[in-house]
């Protein structure tokens, strides 16, 4: 395996990894379940980068998850990107 120089490389591999194994999340969901495996992780301001700019994932539209801020203004849910992995055929 080819060592990846880069920390954006790594970080796209690493976000490919969690979608591959979980399926479509939100960003706060891939960032909690990279925080839990490998030490150095993405800012949320560069997951968000990230996931945009990497062809490999796609935005599914917008989901809904439960967030106090949310909660503040009255409206119950806050609404986030559902972000999903994209197999590239062979």
């Amino acid at each position: 395996m080819a060592r990846i120089r880069r920390a954006s490389d790594r970080y796209h591999t690493q976000i490919e990894t969690i979608l591959r194994e979980k399926g479509p999340l939100v960003a706060y969901d891939i960032r909690q379940a990279m925080v839990g495996r490998w030490k150095n992780v993405p800012t949320p301001n560069q997951l968000g980068n990230l996931l945009a700019k990497n062809k490999n994932i796609k935005s599914l539209g917008p989901g809904h998850k439960k967030s106090f801020s949310a909660l503040l203004d009255g409206s119950g849910t806050g609404g986030v990107n559902l972000w999903a992995l994209i197999e590239q055929g062979d």
